[in-house]
């Protein structure tokens, strides 16, 4: 991509359904930059992640923190479907980033850790190639920012997180119950234990 169309595609806005971002199991670099971006995961309502939200909601009904969160998220229909704004990002590699929430170890990426350890508290299967299978139903929707804005990115993504209700980000996020937290991290600890 030469300056003048990549200047074009700064502070514009993206969102696409995970697979059209692939072509067999190669990213499409055509369409996903090496910019510096944030970025947001949405899910399905079906999604057993969304799931656990709901199951974790009537089995906690104490828990307002959470319930408010539920009330407060970002939602979107896209087709027939229901799609909810679940975690938050940034990125000074926006490719890259997203091929390791994607794709790979689940180490490389906190989203991965998480989306395990809330899949196996349902006894469901959580391989690798069942996260990976799992964010291939989701849109992934970013924003470009000019190289060198990072801490305005950084900025942007802390204030995103705090005032937000993204309840898959964990770390630094004021908005989420310290039981919610505990139950993923817990769980995120035990897999990464047993290994």
């Amino acid at each position: 991509m030469n300056e003048e169309s990549n200047a074009l595609r700064i502070g514009q806005h993206y969102i696409y359904a995970v697979p059209d971002l692939f072509i067999g199991n190669r990213l499409r670099t055509d369409i996903i930059s090496e910019e510096h971006f944030l970025y947001r995961w949405w899910f399905p309502s079906d999604s057993p992640i969304v799931k656990y939200l709901v199951e974790y909601l009537k089995a906690h009904p104490e828990d307002v923190d959470m319930h408010y969160v539920q009330a407060r998220l970002k939602k979107k229909k896209i087709g027939d479907e229901t799609y909810y704004a679940l975690y938050f990002g940034k990125s000074i590699d926006g490719r890259k980033r997203f091929g390791q929430h994607t794709r790979g170890p689940v180490k490389q990426s906190t989203l991965r850790e998480t989306l395990r350890a809330i899949l196996s508290k349902q006894g469901l299967p959580y391989s690798e190639e069942d996260i990976s299978a799992e964010l291939r139903r989701c849109y992934y929707e970013w924003m470009e920012f000019m190289p060198g804005d990072y801490e305005l990115i950084d900025s942007f993504e802390m204030m995103a997180i705090a005032i937000g209700y993204y309840p898959l980000n964990l770390d630094g996020n004021s908005s989420i119950s310290e039981p919610w937290k505990a139950a993923i991290m817990d769980k995120r600890k035990e897999l990464k234990d047993y290994k």
